[in-house]
């Protein structure tokens, strides 16, 4: 593997292939290859001659069965566009260009206004014989001692950072949790290209302008004012800034909701003292599917001697025929409802959840082995769809299945508490209803085992009963391999952990943004108040009063954060609209997040108006007009 890349990522410990066992039961599934590819070569290549290899393969060893080879990159799935990892991957690019950005437009910003301030000089400078090519160098000079700074403060904050992220990321943080960060030449290159592009973008125009100034027209001019064209040369950078800040606070704002929104569920049964096993008994282990059956019986009955289990149960998920289950008809006719799976469960399922059953009864041991196929739970969502007229659609039948379908029709014996397992995404659809099935026989290999605990030392208990769980497992079937046994809430804990590690993350670089544009708002506004205090000096000995002047400084600011808001707003909806589609954790909540941003924003173009505003207010006239 690459250097500092972990694959997979929820290992610890690597062996030799020598050193496991073949009877160990790990070799049931065969061995996954992983292959690195030479320089040069492509997947198709390793497709095109490992096809070969398995076309000879099957000439000498399985010519009844022929054996086949696919290729696919480890590190960039199948379904490219819709993938998680790469949707988060290019937000974060995205997200770094966009403060870039706002760091350029600052920076030009500055230079505009430091280049309007010294063109009486510029001019001089001109009029004594400067080339424009010594004024550009004088001008690109100022900016590149700037850029340097800045990249070089920005590589020694990164190689900090570098030592810091690890700390805070877990697996469940894409692009993040499965690579560790190192220093590289593609680090001191991107900062080398950025600072080029900073200089060409922020000081190319500047130092443009002020090579092409008139030195006859700065020696006219005066103190003069920025009312007129020499303020609409910087005007749109600022608005460009505020409407990056807006986009860039909205997604922080919207990853900060999510946050709040995953910890403020409550889950409606005993998640807390869940533990989840998932298991698989191969044909090798248990031959015949009736000894399946007693095999997870007798796993269940040993779960409970564990000291810190009170109940186990097993469950799958199983999709119906057609996607549908179908009731009976009733008196409102034929009824059902679309459904991407059911749960086929123990009978001890809503014990080990703690799920109360509002009407009928919960399923007992004697739906194991009897005369019917199977017995059926739902849930008072599915029981008000199926049934709308019925008031207690208990011994109601229901086929797993479209009408036509040769499912067995099973018969419903209670109406079981609507639960949500998780958050759900989007908040405005409806739960999906659920279906509990437990058949009389069931030889299904794969399924999860739930234990629920006593609930003492809260996570470590937890822990020590997965702990004690895994070994109890390895001890009724030593041949199979060791199970995948954790938390019920580890998945929704570690999805909370990587959306707030998210948020953390993109919060610093709204918060960033934020500063920025508001140093640049402010810059603006004071070199504007600076350009235009003699007009204002004038106004007030004009009979205006000094709120009226103050009020002159805030329509500016007002103007400038309005038309930067305006714009912000349409790009800060399409970049979240990416996100929520690209995460399917994500909820839409653009209205509440836009709202958020806009405030935030509003309030630091407020703070950044209180200096220029407090300058233009105490300007003496009498002081100003014998000082031009």
């Amino acid at each position: 593997m690459p250097r500092g890349v972990h694959y997979p990522g929820v290992a610890d410990i690597w062996v030799p292939e020598a050193a496991v066992p073949r009877s160990s039961g790990a070799w049931q599934a065969g061995p996954f290859p992983v292959l690195r590819l030479k320089r040069g070569a492509t997947v198709q290549t390793a497709r095109t001659e490992l096809t070969f290899i398995a076309a000879r393969l099957t000439a000498l060893y399985s010519p009844r069965q022929p054996l086949g080879a696919r290729v696919s990159p480890l590190w960039i799935p199948r379904g490219l566009p819709n993938d998680r990892t790469l949707v988060m991957s290019s937000f974060m690019g995205g997200t770094v260009a966009m403060v870039l950005i706002i760091a350029c437009a600052n920076l030009g910003t500055m230079m505009l206004a430091r280049g309007m301030a010294r063109r009486r000089e510029t001019a001089i400078r001109i009029a004594l014989g400067a080339s424009r090519a010594i004024v550009v160098r004088h001008v690109l000079s100022e900016c590149i001692l700037i850029v340097t700074g800045g990249v070089t403060i920005g590589v020694l904050l990164t190689l900090w950072a570098l030592h810091v992220i690890p700390h805070f990321a877990t697996p469940y943080v894409p692009t993040i949790g499965d690579l560790e960060p190192a220093p590289s030449w593609r680090v001191f290159g991107f900062a080398l290209l950025a600072s080029i592009a900073t200089i060409v973008s922020a000081g190319a125009l500047p130092a443009i302008r002020a090579a092409m100034t008139d030195p006859a027209e700065p020696m006219k001019e005066g103190a003069g004012t920025t009312t007129g064209r020499l303020r609409d040369r910087y005007n749109p950078l600022i608005v460009l800034e505020v409407a990056l800040s807006t986009a860039l606070l909205m997604c922080s704002a919207l990853f900060v909701i999510n946050v709040v929104r995953l910890a403020a569920f409550e889950f409606q049964y005993a998640a807390k003292r869940l533990v989840d096993a998932s298991i698989w008994v191969s044909e090798k282990q248990v031959p015949s599917n009736a000894g399946v059956e007693r095999f997870y019986e007798d796993l269940i009955i040993k779960t409970r001697t564990v000291p810190s289990a009170l109940v186990a149960a097993t469950s799958y998920n199983e999709r119906p025929d057609g996607g549908v289950v179908y009731a009976e008809e009733g008196k409102s006719g034929d009824r059902w409802i679309n459904s991407q799976g059911y749960w086929v469960v123990s009978p001890d399922y809503f014990r080990t959840f703690k799920i109360p059953i509002v009407r009928g009864r919960d399923f007992e041991a004697g739906d194991r082995g009897a005369a019917v196929q199977g017995v059926v739970i739902v849930d008072e969502r599915a029981a008000a769809r199926l049934w709308p007229d019925v008031p207690n659609p208990v011994g109601r039948m229901v086929k797993l299945g479209m009408k036509e379908s040769q499912r067995p029709w099973l018969r419903v014996v209670g109406i079981a508490h609507d639960v949500e397992s998780g958050p759900r995404a989007d908040q405005d659809l409806p739960p999906e209803p659920r279906v509990y099935v437990v058949y009389s026989h069931d030889s299904k290999r794969a399924r999860d085992l739930i234990v629920q605990g006593n609930g003492v030392g809260g996570d470590r208990g937890r822990a020590e009963l997965a702990l004690a769980l895994r070994r109890e497992i390895q001890s009724i079937a030593p041949m199979m391999p060791v199970p995948n046994v954790q938390p019920w809430l580890a998945n929704y804990e570690g999805a909370l952990t990587a959306v707030g590690f998210m948020a953390s993350l993109f919060g610093a670089f709204g918060m960033f943004g934020l500063i920025l544009c508001a140093v640049g708002l402010y810059g603006v506004l004071a070199y504007t108040v600076s350009r235009r205090l003699r007009e204002f000096a004038v106004r007030v000995a004009l009979g205006a009063r000094r709120r009226d002047v103050a009020r002159i400084v805030v329509h500016d600011a007002a103007v400038t954060a309005l038309a930067g808001v305006g714009i912000g707003a349409f790009l800060a909806l399409w970049t979240t609209r990416t996100i929520t589609d690209g995460m399917a954790s994500m909820p839409y909540a653009e209205v509440i997040a836009l709202v958020a941003a806009e405030t935030v924003l509003f309030g630091a173009a407020v703070l950044a108006c209180l200096g220029p505003v407090r300058q233009a207010a105490k300007a003496d006239p009498v002081e100003i007009l014998r000082a031009s």
